[in-house]
C-alpha cells in the first residue's frame, strides 16, 4: 500500500512537472528576451494600415531567431525593413530575422519595423496592444505596446 501511494504521488509530481514546463519555459524565454520602448503609431481613424516599433535584447548565450509576430488588433501582421535601392527606399517583408546572442535589435522607423495591416480601429480605446512573438524554437511570449 506504502509503494502505491508514493507510485501516485511521483505520477501527480511528473504530471505537475509537465503541465508547468511550458510556462517555466515561456518565462525562462522572456527573461532572456527583453522588449523595450514598444510602441505601435497612432494613425488617423481613415488609415487601415499602421506600424509599431519596438528594440529587443537577447542575453541568452544562443542566437535566437523571430518567425511570428501576431496580435488580435489584426489578421495580417508582418515583419518588414527597409531597404535601398537606386535611391529610392523600399519596405521589403521579410520572413524571420536573426536576434544575436548578447545582442539587440532595434525596430524603428526607416529600418525593421512591424506592419499591421487591416487592423481593428476599436483597439484605439485600448491604452496598450499585446503582440505575440514567435521563435524557431517554438516559444513565444505576448509584450504590450502602447499607441503613440
Amino acid at each position: 500500500m506504502k509503494r502505491l501511494i508514493q507510485y501516485h504521488l511521483t505520477l501527480l509530481l511528473l504530471i505537475q512537472l509537465h503541465m508547468s514546463l511550458p510556462h517555466a519555459m515561456a518565462q525562462n524565454n522572456k527573461t532572456q528576451l527583453a522588449i523595450t520602448n514598444a510602441w505601435i503609431r497612432k494613425v488617423p481613424t481613415i488609415s487601415t494600415h499602421t506600424a509599431a516599433y519596438f528594440q529587443i535584447k537577447n542575453t541568452s548565450n544562443k542566437n535566437r531567431i523571430l518567425v511570428n509576430i501576431s496580435s488580435p488588433i489584426a489578421a495580417k501582421i508582418e515583419i518588414h525593413t527597409i531597404e535601398k535601392k537606386n535611391g529610392l527606399s523600399i519596405m521589403q517583408h521579410i520572413d524571420s530575422i536573426l536576434i544575436p546572442s548578447h545582442s539587440k535589435v532595434t525596430f524603428k522607423p526607416g529600418g525593421y519595423h512591424i506592419m499591421v495591416f487591416n487592423f481593428d480601429q476599436q483597439w484605439f480605446d485600448q491604452k496598450t496592444v499585446p503582440f505575440t512573438f514567435q521563435f524557431d524554437d517554438g516559444s513565444s511570449f505576448v509584450e504590450h505596446f502602447i499607441w503613440q
